[in-house]
């Protein structure tokens, strides 16, 4: 019992994923123009059958008379389907959220215009039941039609064609081309289920490959971020200090602006990691990025270059304002209280010396020239007490060769 009651949920969910489901929400719309293209064809497409039809001699006038109301519906047949194509051309932007409607509406008044061929010309019927099926069997390939609208259309054209044939009393002379008008429609709606199904899968791997590609490129910024960015500090790292200063030389090159540099050295970090422990440390490099973070501009650029050793890029900056941001960096690291205590009871505090310079873009000096130019002030400031700040000019800086060897010290 179980496992009918499984088949028969099986065969349910199946009917109505071919039959009943609408297409998905932003189906119709991504697709819109193709939708409209293909409808447009079929509208051609009806007139090139329309006029095709025009060749087979009317059975209702042997003497070669004009039979007008045969001619009024081929007229009307090419009318319609121009006025419709004409329309969907036009207004492109009236149809966007209705051309499913607009299609269904259209093709149906297209279809059923051509019921008085088969009425009044019964000699011909059978050949106009082959030529107008080939319109609905087009219909069900060409235009984007659920599984649901396509069999309730067909149906509604075999019905009418039975209707017409009975009230002629051409029903039993026509059962062979009844017979050929099913396999024509069952082909036709076969072909469209297949057809919808593949439309849908295709569109639905599309948007998985979306949601894929998305996710690897927001993972991908994350991993550059990461990359760029001290885990600790939340400050740039040297590799995108080093990359952001020949951007800002190429900037300082072309608009003829100055640019400087800071370095901050962290005073006796040791000391802190032995007495407080390694926590206490992190607490004090975070301090000191905080403070940095918020005296500088958004433009520049903080980083960690080392273990206790912070850099800050700035551009356009005059050597006034590079004394005083100095300064202001100096003290409010020195005011900064770590949530650790002495053994007197006190905060721990921290402080930092610093080393800067300002050169100019004609000057062409590397970042190996600032950041060597730059060390010999720290050294300076560590020299005389530390928690002081220095400039100095930038330099040239060599690396000493070590003898027997060609490697460098940088």
């Amino acid at each position: 019992m179980r496992f009918s009651l499984g088949n028969n949920q099986k065969i349910k969910l199946l009917a109505r994923r071919v039959f009943f489901n609408p297409f998905p929400d932003d189906y119709l719309r991504i697709y819109q123009p193709d939708i409209r293209r293909a409808t447009v064809i079929y509208f051609f497409f009806c007139i090139g059958i329309s006029f095709l039809s025009a060749l087979v001699p009317d059975g209702a006038s042997p003497l070669g008379e004009e039979n007008r109301i045969l001619v009024f519906s081929r007229l009307t047949v090419v009318g319609l389907s121009a006025f419709f194509a004409f329309l969907l051309i036009k207004w492109k932007s009236f149809f966007r959220k209705r051309i499913e409607r607009y299609s269904i509406l259209s093709s149906g008044t297209i279809v059923f215009s051509i019921l008085p061929y088969v009425f009044l010309d019964s000699e011909r019927m059978g050949l106009y039941f082959h030529f107008y099926t080939t319109l609905v069997v087009s219909g069900n390939i060409l235009l984007w039609f659920t599984g649901t609208t396509v069999i309730f259309f067909n149906a509604l054209f075999y019905f009418s064609l039975v209707l017409c044939t009975t009230l002629t009393g051409n029903a039993k002379a026509l059962q062979h081309d009844f017979a050929n008008v099913l396999i024509y429609l069952f082909t036709g709606v076969f072909g469209n289920l297949l057809i919808n199904f593949w439309r849908v899968m295709d569109h639905r791997a599309k948007k998985k490959l979306q949601k894929a590609v998305s996710k690897l490129r927001d993972k991908n910024i994350q991993i550059e971020k990461i990359s760029k960015v001290d885990e600790l500090t939340r400050l740039y790292n040297r590799r995108y200090l080093i990359e952001q200063f020949e951007l800002f030389l190429k900037r300082a090159q072309r608009y003829k602006f100055s640019l400087a540099m800071i370095i901050l050295d962290m005073d006796y970090l040791k000391e802190i990691n032995d007495s407080y422990g390694h926590l206490a440390g992190d607490s004090a490099l975070r301090s000191i990025s905080e403070v940095m973070k918020q005296r500088v501009r958004a433009t520049d650029i903080c980083s960690r270059i080392g273990g206790d050793e912070f850099c800050i890029l700035l551009d356009a900056i005059k050597k006034d304002d590079l004394s005083l941001l100095c300064e202001k960096l100096r003290t409010d690291v020195a005011e900064k209280e770590l949530s650790y205590r002495t053994k007197n009871g006190d905060p721990v505090k921290i402080t930092v010396s610093i080393g800067a310079c300002i050169f100019g873009p004609e000057e062409e000096f590397s970042f190996d020239d600032i950041y060597h130019s730059i060390d010999s002030a720290l050294y300076e400031s560590k020299k005389k007490g530390r928690n002081r700040v220095s400039f100095i000019e930038p330099i040239r800086y060599f690396p000493k060769e070590i003898s027997g060897s060609s490697t460098t010290v940088s």
